[in-house]
């Protein structure tokens, strides 16, 4: 074993193994030459996408009208532009055209062109010959010439940016610039076009205008249904037809309990006023005549006659005599019948009403009619109550129904007010879909570098 310390040592086993070294050398040349003549040449085409910031960039109608039900995520939408460049959708695209256009160009002339064709073509001979025998085993699937040429097209394109950057940069390498350029150009249209119409918003124009009209119908029907149920309370609002109602109700409960009061009152006015009607006499005497009375002046003169005949019978008889005893004894009874009897009459009186019983038969009359009017006023203040209470109870039942329909009503006018807004944001989008209008635009095209 040789120890390499310094550059003689290195010359010495040179000069050993000279063969072997001239035999590597020349290898190395040959297969330098193959592949400098045999192999295809790569040429590349590059391009520049910038990714606007706009309209599918930012959230989608839906999402932009309820901010606080997204979630905000910390993310470069510039990937999701990547991904979408280069997917198999726009890839397959790229193929088809190439194998319908590109393929078509006239080959090359000249010695190089030819042998390079004609390597190239038996290459894919055995190519197309291992195959199909793998095919035939079963150990590959079957593939079409798009699909493969698709695999080809996507190994030999590559789309990057930096961090941070909303600009995509675009390779594209091939056996031919021309080819390379047409390729990648070809790319950027089918990526663009078929943007468009995956992203276009077609349908959410007429989704928006159909729920705009649905939502403003059911708005018509929940204003009409309210409308329907104010008629039938009467009133404007059913808050304001309540509050109306319960005001109404406790003035009237008050009123009816000072009208209760007042005919207690009247009421035992009354009985009293009755009551002191009974001690009072109806008439009292305002003039009256006075005389002696007629049966009392004849007594006494027939009294008077007595005593006369007393005298003279005194004057035959004694006093215990029977006859004086007899005139005594008339004259007695004579005196009797006088006391009896009142020394003067009344000849004649004048009556009228008295004025304490009229008065009290007039407070009576008031006090009756104060209580009838009062009675019938708490007959009608009943009805009144029975009828407040009955709007009370109607209200009270369709308030549910009424603050339900309310609910209903101003969550359509909210719809509406975003399907509103949703439908104009639509028919812009649908405008900028139709005019090919998108947040991707194509800073540099693709270039021809002719070089290698």
């Amino acid at each position: 074993m040789i120890n390499i310390r310094s550059f003689r040592d290195l010359l010495r086993l040179f000069f050993i193994f000279k063969r072997e070294v001239k035999i590597t050398v020349a290898v190395t040349f040959v297969v330098i030459l193959l592949g400098a003549f045999l192999l295809p040449n790569r040429y590349e085409s590059t391009a520049l996408l910038l990714v606007k910031p706009g309209r599918d960039s930012t959230l989608p109608i839906e999402v932009s009208d309820r901010q606080t039900a997204v979630v905000p995520l910390q993310r470069d939408p510039v990937v999701d532009e990547e991904r979408m460049l280069t997917g198999r959708p726009i890839t397959r695209l790229v193929a088809e055209q190439y194998l319908d256009d590109l393929s078509r160009q006239p080959r090359k002339e000249g010695v190089v062109a030819n042998l390079k064709y004609g390597v190239k073509s038996a290459v894919q001979s055995l190519a197309d010959i291992g195959r199909g025998f793998l095919q035939l085993l079963g150990l590959v699937e079957k593939q079409t010439p798009v699909e493969r040429l698709a695999t080809q097209l996507e190994k030999n394109f590559s789309v990057t940016h930096a961090t941070g950057s909303s600009v995509m940069e675009i390779s594209f390498t091939w056996s031919d610039p021309q080819v390379a350029q047409t390729v990648v150009k070809s790319w950027i249209e089918n990526y663009q076009e078929e943007r468009t119409r995956t992203l276009g918003r077609k349908s959410l124009y007429s989704f928006y205008e159909g729920e705009s009209k649905a939502t403003q119908q059911r708005i018509l029907e929940t204003k009409k249904n309210i409308q329907s149920l104010l008629d039938q309370l009467g009133a404007v609002s059913i808050t304001e037809r309540l509050n109306d109602v319960s005001r109404n109700l406790n003035d009237l409960k008050g009123e009816r309990l000072n009208t209760l009061r007042s005919i207690a009152s009247t009421q035992a006015g009354l009985d009293t006023l009755k009551a002191q009607m009974k001690s009072i006499p109806p008439e009292i005497s305002i003039a009256r005549e006075i005389a002696r009375n007629p049966d009392r002046e004849d007594l006494s003169t027939r009294i008077n006659t007595k005593q006369i005949e007393k005298q003279e019978l005194l004057r035959t008889f004694n006093d215990d005599a029977p006859p004086v005893k007899a005139i005594n004894t008339a004259i007695a009874n004579l005196q009797a019948l006088m006391n009896g009897e009142n020394a003067t009459v009344q000849r004649s009186q004048n009556m009228a009403p008295n004025p304490i019983y009229t008065r009290l038969q007039n407070s009576i009359a008031d006090q009756s009619a104060s209580l009838s009017r009062l009675q019938s006023q708490a007959a009608q203040q009943e009805t009144q109550l029975a009828k407040l209470e009955g709007d009370r109870t109607q209200a009270v039942g369709l308030e549910p129904q009424l603050s339900q329909l309310q609910l209903n009503l101003d969550a359509a006018e909210k719809s509406f007010a975003l399907y509103s807004d949703s439908l104009e944001k639509a028919r812009i989008d649908r405008e900028l879909d139709a005019s090919q209008i998108s947040n991707i635009a194509v800073v540099e095209q693709a270039t021809l570098n002719p070089s290698r």
